[in-house]
């Protein structure tokens, strides 16, 4: 579903005459392998948090192993390093190659490090010890095939936050608990996108005397760890009353408008094996 969505995408864009640049999206393998095989013009990046995401919960498996518990402590450390490859790397080469400084860093080998001198107050974890088993499970999940490649095109300058924020405020217009018809869910996603337009990038509420407010969140991502949140202005729902002049004003002049047919169901597009003749049923038969 996400190959044929970033299709579309792709092929509406080309209609309008528009040429993709730089693609941003997850680690999907068939979005990866289609950009590579079919779009080989296009900078195909991977958005940070992603990758982050995977490596930070493989850690988190590790670190309930026996022996492994100084990787719990390292993993913050090691998911803010990526970040810090992306933000600070020239090109794919340089972010790789900042990376893999962290694995002598761990063990307290800093000659291929980026950082100054370490003071005893910078010094607070625990090293890993070279060949012990936390650090040689550790090596394989920072050195990986599947990961280095994807290291090298991590995304330094756009993310998919907007995206997923976004698809926050589909599901609350449209919630996947529940089933809707054709038009209601192109309805609701209409209304999704006017709300989403009109309020994402709202700039922070301030008090009376300027200060800029905070609110202190316990996320479940990050295990219950306080984090500092901005407070956004409140929101306003000037779309709904455009939308109701509108509605006036269509009813008053009288015109109607019909509503396209619903496509068929995916299922029409396959045939359906006849319970009689299928050998399969016959032993459900009486």
């Amino acid at each position: 579903m996400e190959k044929e969505g970033m299709l579309k995408a792709l092929n509406f864009l080309a209609s309008k005459s528009l040429e993709v640049g730089t693609l941003v999206t997850d680690r999907h393998k068939q979005v990866s392998k289609f950009v590579r095989q079919q779009h080989p013009h296009i900078d195909h990046r991977y958005d940070i948090w992603h990758v982050s995401k995977g490596i930070k919960k493989k850690l988190g498996k590790l670190s309930k192993q026996a022996d492994c518990d100084l990787v719990r402590e390292w993993t913050k450390s090691i998911t803010n390093h990526l970040y810090w490859c992306a933000a600070n790397g020239i090109d794919g080469d340089d972010i790789l190659k900042r990376w893999k400084s962290l694995i002598d860093h761990i063990c307290d080998e800093h000659d291929e490090c980026y950082h100054t001198t370490l003071s005893p107050e910078d010094r607070r974890k625990k090293w890993f010890t070279p060949g012990s088993k936390a650090y040689e499970k550790l090596y394989d999940i920072l050195c990986s095939k599947t990961l280095l490649p994807d290291i090298k095109k991590l995304s330094s300058q756009h993310q998919t936050s907007s995206l997923e924020a976004y698809h926050s405020v589909v599901n609350h217009f449209a919630p996947k608990l529940l089933s809707f018809s054709y038009h209601g869910l192109h309805s609701r996603l209409l209304l999704a996108i006017l709300h989403f337009n009109e309020n994402f990038g709202r700039p922070q509420a301030r008090t009376r005397e300027g200060k800029e407010r905070l609110a202190i969140a316990y996320t479940k991502a990050k295990a219950g760890e306080c984090t500092p949140k901005p407070i956004p202005v409140p929101k306003t729902y000037i779309y709904v009353e455009k939308l109701m002049h509108k509605t006036v004003e269509y009813c008053t002049a009288g015109e109607k408008h019909e509503h396209s047919e619903s496509p068929p169901p995916l299922a029409s597009a396959y045939e359906h094996p006849d319970k009689d003749t299928t050998p399969s049923f016959s032993r459900y038969k009486r």
